[in-house]
């Protein structure tokens, strides 16, 4: 087909033995081959900037779930410790000190923490061969999946969970040191008062909140991401801190709307809201996961509309024809095919380095300026007027046009001078304007003239060929029409449904993660009405033997439930915008700025099911209660 002696070959594809540096290999290859262009059968860089988007959502997540996890063993522990009072009230009694039985409880965490740390380590091994499984889709079902981790990882995750539970464990366990032996051993009730809402405490979250955005806008050349999730902890803990000041002053101001449609019970609701720390904590927890879920879902559901729509919205033709062979004698055939409207011949190179470094451009496209807008278009800040002039600066000389992830990575600007490596040596290039555009290689790509591509690196055949037919036969009529130029042919179609299979693989591995951050949110607000429970227990004793009915107490529990819901549904969904606006820093801090749609409907999915789950939880309460023994909980036994 290349009319090339039978014993020569096109390309040569050579495999390295175990010990020799790929590096060396290269450059000694390019030193005895100076007639040949050797390279990587993969760039290393393409690999890099592929799953760079994956590793820091991963890690944006991992933040998340460690603030959840704090919160459920914090939880925890205070469930467990209240269960232990008699023991340590016995212990203290008979002379054990403060001091030891902290260690004793802290002690206790660390193994938890190392049991936790083993189970968890085998654990995360199983959901790492399903999330890569869940990634194995299309052509790779069949693939053999090969898990690579190293022994520090495993060292670093141990670690990580046995801080995690001493940590988590040692305000609870302070906290029962407050507690004098008396009020331990007679088992007294004390329902923890939440300090009232203070302007300096405030001042002080709102400062934090402030500071998370405002650090966004910092403009950092190296290091953006790490700036990104710090704003992401910022406002995390800010939000924190905020909410028990906003659920303060609602409920304060709410009172006398709650006295008229509710009666005592609805004051009795917003008393236990406020002054309880638990019934806080579960407003924290549901804002938390609604907040995690909103921001996962949404970006996720961005990032598959936007590659799913990239392709429809800037391919303005039919086909894409491949070939090796597509010189201009296959041109002029496939423009004097009948039912082809209009055809376009792209030129391009791979790889191309610029600037005398490791930098390149993953592909360089040489344009016709006169035909190419007819079959492609992108985003360019500008009228149609401004980037059709744009495109035309292509032909008046040595000029170039990059997309902005590229602009963006090598700290570029118009107007600045980058030197290509072409065939004849460097040739240099003035950067005449910027386009957004995720179409080829993720984003990584330019385009200049065809005239200087074919020039400069010697360039004779097309890449491939755009096509526009209605006939739904086209297909056919070409394979044909070029029996012997092995064609490979693809529709619009194809790449959308390919493009879609793709984006939803990953993203899909999100929202599954997004659902277990709500599995934990649950059982943190079991936590939270077990613990609930035990501290109110004799107080609804003492209201029931004085007379209140149980469809009082029902009522008190229903509106508590529905209360929390709303607040943690609400401030949820405000929180989940604030994480929305950093992971759009986030994705163009990892040169993939997608645009985030703003879907209202996942909104109002997450509130509600924040709103269920918080009456579900409360009914559990409840049913814990009619069960109780009045006389018993008086008597404290």
């Amino acid at each position: 087909m290349l009319k090339l002696p039978q014993e020569s070959v096109s390309e040569l594809y050579v495999v390295l033995k175990t010990d020799v540096d790929k590096e060396n290999a290269l450059q000694k290859l390019s030193d005895e081959n100076p007639e040949l262009k050797v390279d990587y059968s993969y760039s290393e860089e393409e690999i890099e900037e592929e799953s760079k988007n994956l590793i820091v959502q991963m890690y944006v997540l991992l933040i998340i779930i460690s603030i959840m996890s704090f919160y459920i063993i914090y939880s925890s522990f205070k469930v467990l410790i209240l269960e232990r009072m008699p023991v340590i009230g016995t212990f203290r009694s008979i002379g054990a000190n403060k001091r030891q039985t902290s260690l004793m409880l802290i002690f206790e965490s660390s193994v938890y923490g190392v049991l936790g740390g083993i189970l968890g380590c085998f654990t995360g091994l199983l959901i790492l061969y399903i999330v890569v499984r869940m990634s194995m889709t299309g052509n790779l079902e069949n693939v053999n999946i090969e898990l690579t981790f190293s022994v520090i990882d495993i060292i670093i995750a141990f670690l990580w969970a046995v801080v995690l539970a001493i940590v988590s464990a040692i305000l609870p366990v302070l906290s029962a040191n407050k507690k004098s032996i008396k009020t331990i051993v007679l088992n007294q009730p004390e329902i923890k008062q939440v300090k009232k809402s203070s302007f300096v405490g405030f001042m002080i979250s709102l400062i934090i909140i402030c500071a998370a955005i405002g650090l966004l806008y910092v403009p950092f050349k190296k290091g953006a991401i790490v700036f990104d999730s710090i704003s992401l902890v910022l406002l995390i803990i800010g939000a924190f801190r905020i909410t028990s000041y906003i659920i303060h002053f609602i409920a304060s101001k709410f009172e006398k709307l709650y006295s008229l449609f509710f009666g005592n019970a609805g004051l009795i609701a917003l008393k236990n809201i406020k002054n309880s720390s638990e019934s806080i904590n579960n407003v924290l927890l549901l804002t938390l996961a609604v907040a995690t879920a909103i921001s996962v879902f949404t970006v996720t559901g961005s990032i598959v509309f936007e590659i799913n729509n990239v392709v429809s919205s800037s391919y303005h033709f039919d086909y894409i024809i491949k070939s090796q062979s597509m010189n201009d004698e296959f041109r002029d055939k496939l423009v004097n095919i009948e039912e082809i409207q209009d055809s376009y011949g792209l030129f391009s190179q791979r790889n191309v380095s610029i600037n005398d470094s490791e930098k390149t451009i993953n592909v360089v496209e040489g344009i016709d300026t006169h035909n190419y807008l007819d079959f492609r278009s992108f985003d360019f800040e500008g009228t149609e007027a401004e980037k059709k002039k744009c495109i035309e600066k292509l032909d008046s000389g040595k000029n170039i046009i990059m997309t902005y992830m590229l602009m963006d990575k090598y700290d570029l600007k118009e107007n600045d001078i980058v030197s290509l490596e072409t065939n004849d040596g460097k040739v240099d290039y003035t950067v005449v304007g910027s386009f957004y555009s995720m179409l080829e290689s993720g984003g990584n790509y330019a385009l200049i003239s065809e005239e200087n591509l074919k020039e400069d690196f010697n360039i004779v055949n097309y890449s491939q060929f755009y096509i526009k037919s209605e006939d739904p036969a086209i297909e056919t009529k070409l394979f044909l029409e070029f029996p012997n130029d092995n064609i490979s042919i693809t529709s619009i179609d194809e790449l959308i449904e390919v493009s879609k299979k793709s984006s939803e693989q990953k993203t899909n591995i999100f929202n599954g993660l997004s659902c277990v951050v709500i599995i934990i949110c649950f059982f943190g607000l079991l936590n939270n009405l077990i613990m609930n429970y035990l501290e109110r227990r004799k107080t609804k004793a003492i209201m029931r033997s004085i007379g209140m009915t149980k469809s009082k107490g029902i009522l008190i529990v229903l509106v508590e439930a529905l209360t929390c819901g709303i607040f943690g549904g609400l401030i949820g969904v405000a929180e989940g915008l604030g994480i929305i606006h950093i992971s759009k820093f986030v994705m163009k801090a990892i040169n993939k700025p997608y645009a985030i749609k703003i879907n209202p409907s996942v909104f109002v999915m997450f509130f509600t099911i924040a709103l269920v789950s918080s009456v579900l939880s409360f009914v559990f309460l409840e049913m814990k209660t009619r069960k109780m023994s009045i006389s018993e909980e008086i008597k404290g036994r």
